[in-house]
């Protein structure tokens, strides 16, 4: 390990995830990410299964890519760069 305290290095690695997802995403995003992130971070410290983060990263992906755009509306509007005069 780099830092020897295992906690010092998952609060450094979540802080750059944060920092990375709030130009893409939003503050909004990324604060959820910051929450979700650190109960994968806890998790991961807890059982150290890499299968199990790749899992818990796809569920989240499905979640915000999938499912929620079926309970929505705007996917059904077509872009406006889409539409013809």
């Amino acid at each position: 390990m780099l830092t020897g305290r295992i906690w010092l290095a998952a609060v450094v690695t979540l802080i750059g995830f944060y920092a990375l997802h709030v130009p893409v995403w939003g503050w909004g995003f990324a604060l959820g990410g910051l929450v979700s992130g650190a109960a994968a971070m806890a998790f991961f410290i807890w059982r150290k299964d890499l299968f199990a983060m790749m899992v818990f990263h796809m569920s989240t992906d499905a979640i915000g890519l999938v499912v929620a755009p079926l309970f929505s509306e705007w996917w059904k509007k077509p872009p406006l760069f889409w539409r013809l005069p």
